[in-house]
């Protein structure tokens, strides 16, 4: 079973360039996360709560800035696994990038990890 949070959309002050890190750039997450077990029951207590996904990234994105956006995207992987029953995980972290020439819609970083417990 998976579940998943798709376009969440956070204002986060990260990045290499002290104006990115100042004025804030928005970033755009979609988790997927492979369960390592779930009942078949209908209650909330025997799947993964998609808040609890929420509640990780924007922890992390108001959290201490950081430079690169491999950085967030290990970090959200990184607190998802500790405190979830979570075999394996797509991350993609998108963010706007007005400076970049070409004028990129988006420019991140994607993981595709397996739970280092197993």
């Amino acid at each position: 079973m998976w579940v998943f949070v798709e376009n969440l959309d956070v204002l986060g002050h990260h990045g290499v360039y002290a104006e990115e890190r100042k004025e804030g750039r928005r970033f755009r997450f979609d988790i997927e996360a492979e369960l390592e077990s779930w009942e078949r029951r209908d209650q909330i207590g025997g799947t993964l709560d998609y808040r609890r996904l929420v509640d990780v990234v924007l922890e992390v994105v108001r959290g201490e800035s950081v430079q690169l956006i491999e950085t967030l995207a290990w970090q959200v992987t990184d607190r998802i696994f500790a405190h979830n029953d979570v075999r394996r995980l797509k991350l993609r972290i998108r963010k706007r990038a007005p400076d970049v020439l070409g004028n990129p819609d988006w420019v991140g970083a994607a993981f595709d990890a397996v739970s280092y417990t197993h």
